[in-house]
């Protein structure tokens, strides 16, 4: 069976609004790309900001990310950044995943 994208889309956005009509959730990506045969979507450059109400907002970056089949969850992989905003009660401090550690963590617990 053959891997191939049913379609791909460059500079993706994408705005998820409340019930309030207050924005929750922006993502956006350089390139999504779509793959029929497992379901399965790939973006690139993946960037989501949360905005909480009444709380700071929560930025996420990340190099890659995969969307699960209901495009509810975002997976995000590879060199993995979160900020929280000092304008709205955040420290302005990022963190940062580290995906080495994390995996031979995963290895180590599960022997996977």
């Amino acid at each position: 069976m053959r891997h191939d994208p049913d379609f791909i889309v460059d500079k993706f956005h994408s705005t998820r609004i409340g019930p309030d009509g207050a924005t929750r959730y922006k993502l956006s990506a350089d390139r999504m790309t779509h793959y029929p045969d497992d379901d399965i979507t790939e973006l690139d450059a993946p960037r989501l900001i949360s905005y909480g109400s009444g709380k700071s907002t929560v930025t996420v970056t990340s190099r890659k990310a995969t969307l699960s089949k209901d495009g509810e969850n975002a997976y995000l992989k590879e060199d993995v950044r979160l900020v929280r905003s000092p304008e709205l009660g955040g420290y302005g401090l990022d963190a940062h995943w580290n995906d080495d550690f994390h995996h031979a963590l995963h290895t180590l617990l599960t022997g996977e």
